[in-house]
């Protein structure tokens, strides 16, 4: 009989407006950890570079296009990939002086843009600037992509 009352009393606890699992009604936490509501933010945002094609040597600038309704965050920090037969491969930067800020993007709007230097070294081809962005005040990130051409 007692195990009976304990999964009906759990069942009980488990109805109210916090659910199992500490999570609010209308959220759902994703096998990763991360707040689904959270994720389709940051899944609602792109990111945009302009020029779309540069010579090797030159620099362009990169920005995070927010199509959700929470204000997004992210840095200047970025990585840089070459496609070749069919993968992206990481291309070694050299050490960056980057500033220690939080760039932002708020719901319906581009956020501010970082420059992103190309190297003198790069072939013809096609590239792509990698970029990570949270939802402001969580941890968890997404990585964001934008490919551009080097002439």
């Amino acid at each position: 009989m007692r195990p009976l009352l304990l999964a009906s009393l759990l069942m009980a606890i488990c109805s109210t407006a916090v659910g199992c699992g500490g999570e609010a009604r209308g959220t759902r936490t994703g096998s990763d950890g991360t707040n689904r509501s959270d994720t389709n933010n940051a899944n609602k945002a792109t990111l945009v570079v302009a020029p779309d094609v540069v010579a090797s040597g030159d620099s362009l600038e990169a920005a995070v296009e927010n199509k959700g309704s929470q204000t997004l965050v992210y840095d200047p920090l970025y990585r840089l990939e070459r496609m070749n037969r069919g993968t992206w491969q990481r291309i070694r930067l050299p050490p960056l002086a980057v500033p220690a800020v939080n760039l932002a993007a708020t719901p319906g709007n581009r956020g501010n843009a970082f420059r992103v230097t190309v190297p003198d070294d790069l072939r013809p081809g096609l590239y792509r600037v990698t970029n990570e962005v949270r939802v402001r005040g969580r941890e968890a990130a997404r990585e964001l992509q934008a490919e551009f051409r080097v002439r």
